[in-house]
């Protein structure tokens, strides 16, 4: 019997009939995928519990037993309210197995990488999160530790032991909780801080403050490109945290997924890096502090050429 568990999606977007709901195969795909008329039944009664399962304009959901979805409320002109679940995924392989060349993957696991902010940037669905939380998993399996999360809302089940660490996490039920989250975090000892996505300027500070007092703080940022993710992180940060940023950014990653075959769902993934350190770590940072962040795009270049011939800057 075919299942809603069964169909191939990213995002359900479910309204008042299963004749106008569809879903899409990966978030970035521009197909209208219609839903087979046999999960008609079963797409009402999912209706039925979206509408009393929580007024929140987030929340999550779980149904026949092992569908986990992440699930926005949303009123539209007409006044229809329409329900988007986002599929959960379960935990990412290693990094490597998610597609990082094996030179940014080493890099990524260096020992030495102990404290300040590593920031995945890219635009919606282009796996921020999925490396995110791949990156902090082989890390405390690797070194051990305690990670700590914020996120609104959780996206992938990371609390548990993981080799030598472990990780504990917490849902804000809005954004407006995450930073003062974060500054609560310092007093739990933390080796790692995660937080599902910067949205504000309060979040960045105290993103920021965290990784300049000794702790690796990860994130995920919205852009579209590293340079300008990186440029609007700072202005979010604001004028008085700029100084701050460039002392306690250690890695800034952009991610894009593409796809391998036109109208398949399988995709690549593309990652271009920033590494403040080495020799040039000083220039870089008076380069963040002073805001000119296109200084930056040959320096990226050069370190996206050393990764190719396999040099770790």
């Amino acid at each position: 019997m075919s299942m809603l568990r069964d169909l191939v999606f990213s995002d359900l977007f479910v309204t008042d009939s299963p004749l106008t709901s569809w879903c899409k195969e990966t978030p970035d795909t521009l197909t209208v995928t219609a839903i087979p008329p046999e999960l008609g039944s079963e797409l009402t009664e999912l209706r039925k519990q979206l509408e009393t399962a929580s007024t929140n304009p987030t929340f999550r959901v779980d149904w026949g037993g092992d569908l986990r979805m992440r699930v926005a409320r949303v009123t539209v002109a007409d006044g229809q309210l329409v329900f988007v679940c986002r599929r959960y995924r379960p935990l990412p392989g290693s990094l490597v197995s998610l597609g990082v060349p094996q030179s940014i993957a080493d890099k990524l696991l260096d020992p030495s990488l102990k404290e300040g902010l590593v920031v995945f940037i890219g635009k919606a669905g282009s796996g921020k999160t999925t490396l995110a939380t791949s990156f902090i998993r082989e890390r405390l399996a690797a070194f051990g530790g305690v990670c700590w999360t914020i996120e609104n809302p959780i996206e992938l089940p990371l609390q548990g032991q993981h080799g030598k660490g472990w990780c504990y996490q917490i849902e804000a039920s809005s954004d407006d909780e995450i930073g003062p989250a974060v500054r609560h975090m310092l007093r739990t000892t933390p080796n790692i801080i995660f937080i599902g996505e910067v949205r504000d300027g309060l979040a960045v500070r105290e993103a920021i403050a965290a990784a300049t007092s000794g702790h690796l703080v990860v994130t995920t940022f919205h852009a579209g490109d590293l340079l300008t993710g990186l440029a609007r992180l700072s202005r979010l940060a604001g004028d008085d945290a700029a100084a701050a940023l460039a002392d306690g950014l250690r890695v800034g990653v952009h991610l894009r997924l593409s796809h391998a075959e036109p109208g398949k769902p399988s995709r690549i993934l593309s990652v271009e890096p920033i590494w403040m350190s080495g020799q040039v770590a000083d220039g870089l940072r008076s380069i963040v502090r002073d805001g000119n962040f296109h200084l930056l795009k040959s320096e990226v270049e050069r370190q996206r050429r050393n990764f190719v011939m396999g040099k770790l800057p």
